[in-house]
């Protein structure tokens, strides 16, 4: 199994027993019978959905760019994991002791999930909000903590925003259901990036009101000047980011020939997770 997808995993128990270290705390006392975490959110959740369209990520990269964009002659397999979680002026990097030490009720939800108060059908008819996707093309995040294989080169910040009042939770593998695209010769978008369906684990992620994730998407590089947005799928539909311009090679819109089918001669990839 390859690393990225036995990280969510320890995650997960790690996040599992440090909810249960502090079960003793009267805030997260409760009993199969009674109500989970679940319940309080769902509770909040009634209340009218009120946007806040002044709310923006306060995220700021240390990182700084080596100048170098990620040059490639055919479509690419991305991974877009969470590097961040941040609310208001604090974020934190994903996974750290300091994220499950000032957000343990994020976590709780995976804890609830284990002991089984939780199920997936609880979700079906959840109160959630919609989320906001945007492209910063003015921050640049540290490539060594994303999954790159052997591409080079600088990659922008992504947020995936909850700006509403509502809490948001999904599950979800180790990476967002995101694939770019890019305006062709003809001015349709096509996709750049496709996407092979994983074995990853499947873990609660929870955005509370006013909070976001950071992941980020590769700068490509290329003889032809063209937009580029980013295709989000949640909840069984698709938004795109804000449109930020760039350039590639027009061989990128071309799938890899490997990536078509698997060693059973069977059709192995998508284009996107439909």
């Amino acid at each position: 199994m390859k690393t990225h997808s036995i990280l969510p995993l320890l995650f997960l128990l790690f996040a599992f027993l440090f909810s249960c270290k502090n079960d003793s705390k009267k805030e997260f006392n409760v009993s199969p019978k009674e109500f989970s975490i679940l319940d309080s959110i769902r509770e909040l959740n009634n209340i009218s959905v009120v946007y806040d369209e002044n709310f923006f990520p306060k995220f700021k990269s240390d990182f700084k760019s080596s100048g170098n964009s990620t040059l490639v002659d055919s479509m690419q397999w991305p991974y877009y994991k969470i590097l961040y979680y941040g609310r208001g002026e604090k974020w934190f990097k994903y996974p750290s002791k300091e994220l499950l030490e000032n957000y343990p009720i994020w976590y709780r939800i995976n804890s609830d999930f284990v002991k089984g108060k939780i199920q997936f059908s609880d979700f079906e008819n959840f109160n959630s909000p919609d989320l906001k996707i945007v492209v910063d093309t003015t921050q640049i995040i540290n490539n060594e903590r994303m999954f790159m294989g052997q591409l080079k080169g600088d990659s922008y910040a992504v947020y995936i925003m909850n700006n509403s009042n509502l809490w948001y939770i999904a599950n979800m593998g180790s990476r967002f259901p995101i694939l770019m695209q890019a305006m062709n010769r003809n001015g349709e978008w096509q996709h750049i990036e496709y996407s092979i369906s994983p074995m990853d684990a499947v873990i609660f992620y929870l955005l509370e009101p006013k909070s976001y994730f950071v992941t980020s998407a590769r700068k490509y590089e290329g003889d032809f000047k063209t937009k580029f947005r980013l295709k989000f799928k949640q909840r069984g539909k698709f938004i795109y980011s804000n449109e930020f311009s760039g350039s590639m090679n027009l061989s990128q819109f071309a799938i890899p020939e490997m990536s078509k089918t698997n060693d059973m001669g069977k059709k192995n990839y998508s284009i996107f997770l439909e």
